[in-house]
């Protein structure tokens, strides 16, 4: 994409997505090729050194994740080098199986810790944005709630920590990147995501349906893989515009 083209493109409101998305959608992708970039954006975009080719993104990514694991969260949590090991124990965890559901009782096996160890140090990797916590819609958050799901800050980090990652937890890492700049997430009974406890959002593939979220006001689909959506279903690289 050339940079005269992203300085074109508008800044959406959630409100203008939900209620005008097929013209904006429809007026940005006959100018631009969204899709292919979004799947670039998907990968190495997130940062600033994104530009950097091949391996070097990575190999910079890396460097920030182990500068803020064994640096930064130490020096502001007086927390212990065994706790530093752990918390790099515990992005390979997720890695491996983000969206984590959590599931307290097996993390502290796997790490060798204690239940409000463990939820600390998802807090501190919360606030340090390696992870993002969701928690129920009914629950308060707190260092010590336990939150519903874990997902990775941004899309960039799950690549750099594994090369294994399914297109559920793409989207939905990226899908609540986004709308956590200005909005509030939570983890509903039905659908994926509650925004601002009022609009309910199914995210899924270009064939997604209705069936999970049927009959539920101001529910919508969101959908990869597609350029233009239609009624309530959205295209899911529109909500990077958001910001």
């Amino acid at each position: 994409m050339q940079l005269e083209q992203v300085a074109q493109l508008p800044v959406l409101s959630l409100e203008t997505i939900l209620n005008d998305h097929f013209m904006q959608a429809s007026q940005i992708t006959s100018k631009v090729k969204v899709l292919q970039h979004f799947e670039k954006y998907l990968e190495t975009g997130y940062y600033p050194f994104y530009r950097e080719e091949g391996d070097g993104f990575f190999d910079r990514l890396q460097q920030v994740i182990e500068t803020i694991v064994s640096g930064e969260i130490p020096s502001v949590s007086n927390i212990e080098y065994d706790s530093v090991y752990k918390a790099k124990q515990l992005l390979a965890v997720l890695a491996e199986s983000s969206p984590y559901t959590l599931n307290i009782s097996g993390l502290c096996v796997t790490l060798q810790a204690s239940r409000n160890n463990v939820l600390k140090l998802i807090d501190l990797m919360d606030k340090a944005a390696l992870v993002r916590r969701l928690y129920a819609a009914d629950r308060g958050m707190n260092m010590l709630t336990k939150p519903e799901k874990v997902l990775f800050y941004n899309t960039n980090l799950m690549r750099c920590l594994t090369p294994h990652v399914d297109d559920v937890t793409m989207r939905e890492t990226y899908f609540a990147s986004q709308l956590a700049v200005a909005h509030q997430l939570s983890m509903p009974n039905q659908g994926d995501l509650i925004v601002d406890g009022r609009w309910l959002f199914e995210v899924g593939g270009r064939n997604k349906g209705f069936k999970q979220i049927k009959g539920i006001e101001d529910s919508f689909v969101v959908s990869d893989g597609i350029d233009i959506g239609h009624g309530k279903k959205i295209p899911l690289w529109l909500f990077g515009l958001l910001y």
